[in-house]
């Protein structure tokens, strides 16, 4: 009889623990609602959620299938699952004892993942969780954290959660790099060109004529962003024109001033090429307007740039003298150009940037820009080649002092371009 009684109490502890451990709540995932996402991250992070839960085996896991086949025989949709009491109705037809529901949302600037375990029986929330990152490619990862934090706390287990070492937010990088390269046009720069002497002991003159001059230009520049909306640019240039010929009319001109004494002027060649080179730094700041992975931007900015030119032969005047017949001065002054310009600009630059990634991209921009200070082109050189024994003709010992340059600030020239470039956010 006690061997009887033994045995049945053998059987009844070892029902009981089989029940306590084979007794496994029934859990149905529906998919997640999707707020300033496309509508499949939903089902994506609810699917990701599934197969992490899956690994623990805490929960049975209502198959997928199950809930579609309830959903197309009592005619309901996965959006008519957002309401909570149509969520909890389908709960009870698949006899689940409890349901997850969640949401993944886009704010700002981060993806923001959250869950909630519900109790069919009663419709409370057992327990509910958050999981945030910043770029898309960690949605999977920071949804398989959730999964597990929400176990978790429903099994008073303490699993390991997964890796967590999401990627920075560079989407909004405080730090940002660029290349860029600019293709210009200046409108109606001033060229110079060299009038001759119409009467003798008359100082010789610079004229100017406006031109428009292509340019090439390089810029490196780095930003530091405040936040999405405002930033401070600061960048390094190089900048190159394109041939710039200055043309002369009168390629030889000789002047008989009196039967004794001729001017004699010309030039190497009727069209003088030049050619502008130079390097600058700008500052400035920078408004943006982000809409995907668009970034709409507009620069303002101070330019101050230091132009090159080197020094340029554009002509020769030669001074022939004549007295009683015999040859008494010929003299040969060599007259050319050099350049040290300063020159500040402010530059009104409007465009767009395209995110290829979470770190890389492209930009297109136009722009103006408009002097504030400086010339161009205002150092004419004047010196004299040969002698002869005679010394220098007394009207023209004094040659540098009698070369007259025209103010080239009446008009400032108008510089717009077209720029492209490359960034890359730290």
């Amino acid at each position: 009889m006690k061997f009887i009684i033994k045995l049945l109490s053998l059987i009844i502890i070892f029902f009981t623990a089989f029940n306590l451990f084979a007794a496994k709540d029934n859990l149905a995932v529906l998919d997640f609602n999707s707020n300033g996402v496309p509508s499949f991250f939903g089902k994506a992070v609810s699917d990701v959620i599934t197969t992490e839960l899956k690994k623990y085996n805490d929960l049975t896991i209502i198959e997928r299938s199950q809930i579609d086949r309830i959903l197309k025989e009592k005619n309901m949709s996965i959006k008519s699952a957002e309401d909570v009491n149509n969520s909890i109705l389908i709960g009870e037809m698949l006899s689940a004892d409890i349901l997850l529901l969640g949401s993944i949302s886009k704010l700002g600037e981060k993806y923001s993942i959250n869950a909630k375990f519900i109790d069919i029986k009663t419709g409370s929330v057992i327990v509910a969780d958050s999981e945030t990152c910043y770029v898309m490619d960690d949605i999977d990862k920071a949804s398989k954290v959730l999964a597990v934090k929400l176990l978790n706390k429903l099994t008073g287990k303490e699993y390991n959660l997964p890796n967590r070492d999401y990627k920075k937010n560079v989407e909004n990088s405080n730090f940002e790099v660029a290349f860029d390269y600019r293709r210009g046009m200046i409108y109606k720069l001033p060229i110079p060109t060299v009038s001759m002497p119409t009467v003798f002991g008359d100082p010789v003159y610079t004229k100017t004529f406006f031109k428009n001059v292509e340019y090439d230009e390089f810029n490196f520049g780095i930003g530091y962003y405040f936040n999405r909306v405002f930033g401070v640019i600061a960048s390094v240039n190089y900048f190159n024109s394109q041939d710039v010929r200055s043309p002369h009319p009168d390629a030889y001109a000789e002047n008989e001033i009196t039967s004794e004494r001729i001017d004699i002027y010309y030039v190497d060649d009727k069209n003088i090429k030049f050619n502008f080179r130079g390097s600058g730094v700008k500052l400035g700041g920078s408004l943006n307007k982000h809409i995907g992975r668009a970034t709409f931007f507009l620069n303002l900015s101070l330019s101050y740039s230091y132009f090159l030119l080197d020094e340029i032969s554009i002509g020769k005047f030669h001074l022939r003298d004549w007295v009683d017949g015999y040859h008494v001065y010929d003299q040969l002054y060599d007259i050319s150009f050099t350049e040290n310009v300063s020159v500040l600009n402010a530059e009104f630059n409007p465009g767009i940037k395209i995110n290829f990634n979470d770190i890389f991209g492209i930009k297109f921009s136009v722009g103006y820009s408009h002097l504030l200070y400086g010339h161009y082109m205002s150092k004419l050189k004047i010196k004299q080649l040969t002698t002869d024994s005679s010394g220098i003709v007394p009207e023209y010992a004094n040659i540098d002092s009698k070369v007259n340059i025209d103010d080239f600030k009446k008009d400032a020239p108008v510089n717009v371009f077209l720029q492209v470039g490359v960034f890359c956010k730290l």
